[in-house]
C-alpha cells in the first residue's frame, strides 16, 4: 500500500491557497478573511473530505508553502482569461514519481510519492520569472542541473535550487529519509522539463467577475482536481475552492443540489457521486460562510462527458 491512498486526494487539494492573501491591487478589505471563520472552515472541510486519512500526510507535503516563501518584491500575476499555465512536467526519477500538480499565479508545484510505496514525499517548485526563493541567500554549491548552476539551500541546506530558464528559479526538497537523499533530489531535478500548456480540470464554471482565478490542481492518474478563486464582495474577500474529489464515505445528506442529495453548510457544499465515485465540493473560508453563493456555484459547475479522457478537459476554467 502506498503512503497516500485514494481518500487523501481531496485533502491535499484543499491546501494551495489557504494562507495566500488576495492581490492587494484589488483594493478589497481582506481583514475578515483572516479571522476565525477561515480556520474553522478549513478544519471542517479537511475533516469532511478525507476524515479517514492522517493529518500527517498533508503536513508532510508542504503544499501550503507554495507562495508563502516567495520574495514580496514582485506582485503575483493575475489570471483574467481563466487560464493558468503549467510550467513543467516531471518524470519518474530518484525513486519518486509525480502524484499531482498545482499551478498558481506565482509558481508551479509538483508533489511526488515514492515508487516503492514508502513514507515521505518530494516536492518540486518552479517560480515564475522575477520571483526568488525566500531563503536563496543561504546556499552552498551543488552539481549543475542540466547545465545550470545549482545550490543547496534552506535551513538545513537540504533543498536543491537551480536557475530556471526565463530568469526564474526551481527547487526540489523531500521529507523522505534516505541516506543518499541529496543524490536522489539531483536525479529528480534533472527530470524536470519545461512545458507550455494550460493547467486543466474536468469541469468549467460560468464567468463571474467577482471571482479571480488563483490556482489549479490536478492529479496525474485520477480525475481529482480543484480550482481556487479569490471571491471579492462588498463584505470583503474570501477564498472559494471548487473540487472534484473521491466521495466521502458515510456522508450525511439533508437537502438537494443539482437534483441530487447533498450536504449544505455555510462554508461547504458537498454533492456525492456527481460522477461515479467522486463528489463535487465547493468551499469558502469566509467567516460567516456563503451558503447561497456556494449552492449557486455548485449548481453551475459543468463536467466533461468523460472525465477519464484528459484530451477533453477544457483549457479554460470559464465558459
Amino acid at each position: 500500500m502506498t503512503s497516500m491512498n485514494h481518500e487523501d486526494e481531496g485533502r491535499q487539494l484543499l491546501a494551495p491557497l489557504r494562507d495566500v492573501e488576495p492581490d492587494i491591487r484589488t483594493g478589497v478589505d481582506i481583514a475578515k478573511a483572516k479571522q476565525a471563520g477561515r480556520r474553522t472552515s478549513r478544519r471542517r472541510v479537511i475533516a469532511g473530505v478525507a476524515a479517514a486519512a492522517s493529518l500527517a500526510v498533508l503536513a508532510g507535503l508542504g503544499v501550503p508553502a507554495v507562495v508563502s516563501n516567495l520574495s514580496e518584491q514582485v506582485p503575483p500575476a493575475k489570471s483574467t482569461d481563466g487560464v493558468i499555465e503549467q510550467l513543467v512536467e516531471v518524470g519518474t526519477a530518484g525513486g519518486f514519481t509525480p502524484r499531482f500538480y498545482t499551478s498558481t499565479t506565482t509558481s508551479q508545484t509538483v508533489v511526488l510519492t515514492r515508487t516503492d510505496g514508502g513514507a515521505g514525499t518530494a516536492e518540486v517548485e518552479v517560480l515564475r520569472p522575477g520571483l526568488v526563493p525566500g531563503d536563496a541567500e543561504m546556499r552552498n554549491a551543488a552539481p549543475d542541473v542540466n547545465g545550470r548552476k545549482a545550490y543547496w539551500t534552506g535551513e538545513d541546506l537540504g533543498t536543491l535550487m537551480w536557475k530556471w530558464p526565463g530568469e526564474g528559479y526551481a527547487t526540489v526538497r523531500s521529507h523522505a529519509t534516505f541516506p543518499n537523499i541529496k543524490e536522489r533530489l539531483h536525479y529528480i531535478a534533472q527530470a524536470v522539463r519545461p512545458v507550455v500548456k494550460p493547467m486543466s480540470v474536468p469541469f468549467t464554471v460560468p464567468r463571474d467577475d467577482s471571482l479571480t482565478l488563483r490556482a489549479i490542481s490536478a492529479y496525474v492518474s485520477t480525475p481529482t482536481g480543484s480550482v481556487d478563486f479569490t471571491h471579492s464582495t462588498q463584505a470583503g474577500a474570501s477564498t472559494i475552492s471548487v473540487l472534484l474529489a473521491p466521495t466521502e464515505k458515510g456522508l450525511q445528506t439533508h437537502t438537494t443540489v443539482r437534483g441530487r442529495a447533498a450536504s449544505v453548510e455555510p462554508n461547504v457544499v458537498k454533492v456525492p457521486d456527481v460522477i461515479p465515485g467522486y463528489m463535487l465540493v465547493v468551499t469558502t473560508d469566509a467567516m460567516r460562510g456563503e451558503r447561497e453563493y456556494l449552492v449557486r456555484l455548485a449548481e453551475s459547475v459543468q463536467f466533461v462527458g468523460d472525465v477519464s479522457n484528459r484530451g477533453t478537459w477544457p483549457s479554460r476554467i470559464w465558459r
